[in-house]
């Protein structure tokens, strides 16, 4: 008779990077019982001089409900300098059964601004979400905008808290 604990998920990861210039990271977690993949994580990133360009997808099954986004794909840009680092990051995420690019139907533009000091960090962060622009219903859902203030100690982390928040229920242009 088999044991149950043989049947736990198989899990392969994969971690390169190349004189801090390019990296990249994948893990994938099969499950025997469903046959299926629980959680696939990409990730990339190319380094050259100030500018790193990044590209994540995730897909994690272990969380999907209805409710629940479990798919996304991110894009980001970032300059850093000795005191100052500047990222624009945009990302789409959905509601999927297994490993697809359907259904990513929330986008999220970012832009963060950061000044650095020796031990700590400050910033601004604005943020602009467009939620489901087609509903279930067949209507939008709406546009959110935030702007947090970012601070950050070393050895602590980072502490992020929003300033302003506006929602509107107005049509969202999706490029569809």
């Amino acid at each position: 008779m088999l044991s149950e604990s043989r049947l736990r998920p198989i899990i392969a990861k994969i971690n390169y990077n190349y004189d801090q210039k390019t990296g990249m990271y994948l893990r994938h977690d099969y499950d025997h019982s469903d046959a299926n993949t629980s959680l696939l994580n990409q990730r990339f990133y190319i380094k050259k001089g100030p500018v790193t360009f990044s590209e994540e997808y995730l897909y994690e099954d272990l969380d999907y409900t209805e409710e629940t986004e479990n798919t996304s794909l991110e894009f980001s840009i970032a300059l850093e300098f000795k005191k100052f680092e500047f990222a624009f990051e945009t990302k789409t995420s959905g509601k999927n059964q297994s490993i697809s690019l359907d259904n990513l139907r929330t986008i999220s533009n970012s832009f963060y601004g950061t000044y650095k000091s020796g031990c700590w960090h400050m910033g601004l962060s604005l943020t602009q979400k467009e939620y489901n622009p087609i509903d279930d219903k067949g209507d939008y859902s709406g546009r959110e905008q935030i702007i947090y203030f970012v601070i950050g100690l070393q050895g602590l982390g980072t502490f992020k808290s929003p300033l302003s928040s506006t929602r509107s229920s107005d049509r969202v242009d999706n490029f569809y």
